[in-house]
């Protein structure tokens, strides 16, 4: 079992950089039961005290939905829905999104097909953040990305991380994850998740 991850953020007066690095892998034998990772590259302006415009790039791939390869740039705005001052944090994003996907399409008589996938898409999100007491904190975000010419094209995903403080040093995390996507490769289902809990130590 290989689980990791990277994040990296430098922001410089209005600019905020941005890189997140995933990977998982759990190999039994010769078999891969879970096997994906991407790389997300994000960069923010501050126009206001509410408004940031954001670019984003991201590369990624997932053995168990048959994604082979998927590479996207993005560019929109993101509102602030609460005053900076508040303890909790909400946002709304609205993005054009520019994807390309290379799907693993393989059977017996062709092993090696792929499809090919090229999609204009509106990426809007809501970005949540708030504290429940003093111990609880719950993080969430929600995608909605419909293929612009075609909305019944669709890909809804969402996270949600819980993290519950034991002790000054000690929290438990939990963390939902559930991607629903209308078009996907023979095999794969519609709806696909997954449910990580931890312990993490300060």
């Amino acid at each position: 079992t290989l689980n990791g991850g990277i994040n990296v953020e430098y922001p410089r007066m209005r600019h905020l950089f941005l890189s997140f690095s995933r990977i998982n892998l759990v190999r039994v034998v010769d078999q891969d039961f879970v096997n994906d990772g991407f790389q997300h590259l994000r960069y923010n302006y501050t126009l206001g005290p509410r408004l940031t415009w954001e670019a984003c790039a991201q590369a990624q791939y997932n053995e168990k939905i048959k994604l082979r390869f998927r590479g996207l740039i993005g560019t929109g705005p993101r509102w602030s829905l609460l005053p900076e001052a508040s303890k909790q944090r909400a946002f709304l994003g609205a993005l054009y999104m520019y994807e390309y996907n290379e799907d693993n399409v393989a059977t017996e008589t062709n092993p090696d097909a792929l499809d090919y996938l090229r999609d204009h898409r509106l990426s809007a999100y809501l970005a949540l953040r708030f504290a429940i007491g003093a111990n609880l904190v719950l993080a969430s975000t929600s995608y909605f990305q419909p293929v612009i010419d075609n909305f019944a094209d669709q890909r809804l995903s969402s996270q949600t991380t819980g993290q519950l403080t034991i002790t000054e040093k000690l929290k438990f995390t939990t963390t939902f994850s559930i991607l629903y996507d209308t078009r996907v490769p023979e095999g794969v289902p519609n709806p696909t998740y997954r449910w990580i809990n931890g312990i993490r130590w300060n």
